[in-house]
């Protein structure tokens, strides 16, 4: 008797898929001195260069079929994000004609080049698409971290506001906040579950095509993942994301 354990191997990798930012993450913290110091050194033209390199990077790849290539990217495109953060005072403080500039400047970019017919109109991967926009990053992740900076920038100040102004407001925050990371971390872990559950009550059998029943069972497709992955995050977000009680010394400004 053999088992087929391919199935198994796919919901692995997607259990194991959210992990991938840590790699990203701690690499970026051991570079952290030569962002730090290259920031003070060019100021905005790191950006510049980043942005730059990620296109240099996507251009030697495609055109020459080096796939190895792109995962260059995920220093350069990452970094850039990173190297965003270090300008926050200063976008800030820049109103809302900057704000407006990243907006407009980040949404033309990124239609520009999912429309040249080129890279995927999804900045995920999917099934179907030639490659992924993600992994590794491509050109079109620069564009959207800059349209999603300038967006953030608009609605900041009606955001603190409510934040400020509403007590529901700020309740919802701190729900959010304390479970964001277990979401993240497990959502494909209920995901998986769930899928394989229903898979193996189908037996095997899965309507493919996207027609009028499909979509109107959309809105119940969450519900399966739903079920499996709320008792999950509530256990994480529970025990380790519980707000610590508050201490009598006064705080460090």
């Amino acid at each position: 008797m053999s088992l087929d354990a391919g199935w198994m191997a796919r919901a692995v990798r997607l259990v194991v898929s959210p992990l991938w930012f840590l790699v990203v993450y701690l690499l970026l913290i051991a570079l952290l001195p030569m962002a730090l110091w290259l920031h003070r050194r060019f100021g905005v033209l790191v950006l510049v260069w980043g942005a730059g390199l990620a296109a240099v990077v996507d251009i030697v790849r495609f055109r020459n079929d080096l796939p190895w290539v792109g995962w260059l990217n995920m220093v350069v495109v990452w970094g850039l994000c990173h190297q965003l953060g270090f300008f926050y005072d200063g976008l800030v403080a820049g109103g809302r004609r900057v704000a407006w500039a990243l907006t407009w400047g980040g949404l033309f970019g990124l239609a520009a080049l999912v429309y040249t017919g080129f890279y995927p109109g999804s900045m995920v991967g999917v099934p179907g698409d030639r490659f992924s926009n993600m992994a590794p990053p491509t050109l079109p992740i620069v564009a959207l971290v800059f349209f999603q900076a300038g967006v953030a920038l608009l609605i900041r100040p009606w955001v603190l506001d409510r934040l400020e102004h509403r007590r529901s407001w700020a309740e919802a925050s701190t729900l959010m906040n304390r479970y964001a990371m277990p979401l993240y971390l497990f959502h494909m872990t209920g995901l998986a579950v769930a899928r394989g559950s229903w898979h193996w009550i189908r037996g095997g059998q899965e309507r493919r095509e996207p027609d009028l029943v499909w979509w109107l069972a959309r809105p119940f497709a969450f519900l399966g993942a739903a079920l499996v992955t709320v008792p999950i995050i509530w256990l994480f977000g529970r025990r380790w994301a519980t707000p610590s009680p508050a201490r009598s010394e006064s705080p460090l400004p």
